[in-house]
């Protein structure tokens, strides 16, 4: 693979963090939590108040989580590099990659249903 592919692949995982971080923080105004000694309806009328918001914020944690993939691809080549004696490295870091871009977006589609 070439320096210029891997160095952009490893870039996304800046990127990753970006997306997650406006979709969590700025959009769906998810950190900081709610006060649990909040009453059922003060919560729920809050998420109701910025449900756009949080549409839009649970959208960029999804585009965010699959740029995971590509930073997950570049790590799994290095780690592959680093170790050629162990192939069953890469394929585990592959398959915890995958793992985790399923689980945010799944993730993220169940908060963005709420």
């Amino acid at each position: 693979m070439g320096r210029k592919i891997q160095l952009a692949c490893a870039a996304s995982g800046l990127l990753m963090i970006a997306f997650y971080g406006f979709g969590v923080i700025a959009f769906a105004h998810m950190i900081p939590v709610n006060s649990p000694e909040k009453s059922v309806a003060a919560v729920v009328g809050s998420y109701n108040d910025n449900l756009t918001g949080i549409r839009i914020g649970m959208s960029m944690v999804m585009l965010g989580c699959s740029l995971m993939m590509t930073w997950g691809a570049a790590l799994a080549t290095q780690t592959r590099r680093a170790s050629p004696k162990y192939p069953i490295l890469f394929h585990i870091q592959v398959d915890c990659s995958v793992a985790a871009c399923m689980h945010g977006v799944l993730h993220s589609l169940a908060r963005g249903q709420a």
